[in-house]
Order: structure tokens, then C-alpha cells, then sequence
């Protein structure tokens, strides 16, 4: 029990942090800094894209103005909250 009641704490003083981040207006952090390659998975309807790094798939806000095919080299980058793509 004294491990599940620990345990409760860290979460309970994480979120607070979280929420006391946020207060702030404090940009939450990427997964990665810098730009770095993944891989086109599609377009969405909306616009969006979808694009793999390190076997985590990203929404993404595509830059490149031409079509791409699936498995296709693209650079990723974040920044303001947002993740990009680009070809």
C-alpha cells in the first residue's frame, strides 16, 4: 500500500505541474528538437498529415505543395505546439 499511496502522490504533483504550466502559457515540448526524417504515412481529410518518427505516428501541419507517396522521406520539425512536415 505505502507503494500505491507513493505512486498516487508523483501522479497527483505531476498533474499540478502540468496544470500550473499551462497557467503560464508554457508551450508544451516536443517529442524531439531539431529537425529530423520519418516517413509520409497519408493526408488526412482534414488536411492534415500523418507521418511516422522512431515507430510513433504524428499529426502533422504538411508544408510540402506536391503530391507523395506512402513510406516517402520527410523531414519533421516542432515548434509552437505543432508538428510539421515537409518535402
Amino acid at each position: 500500500m505505502e507503494l500505491l499511496a507513493r505512486a498516487n502522490q508523483l501522479r497527483e504533483a505531476a498533474r499540478i505541474a502540468e496544470i500550473e504550466r499551462r497557467a503560464e502559457g508554457q508551450v508544451v515540448p516536443g517529442d524531439f528538437q531539431g529537425i529530423v526524417i520519418g516517413t509520409w504515412v497519408k493526408l488526412n481529410p482534414d488536411g492534415t498529415g500523418r507521418c511516422k518518427y522512431k515507430d510513433k505516428t504524428y499529426t502533422t501541419n504538411p508544408l510540402g505543395s506536391t503530391s507523395i507517396r506512402a513510406n516517402s522521406k520527410v523531414e519533421l520539425f516542432y515548434s509552437d505546439g505543432v508538428y510539421y512536415s515537409n518535402w
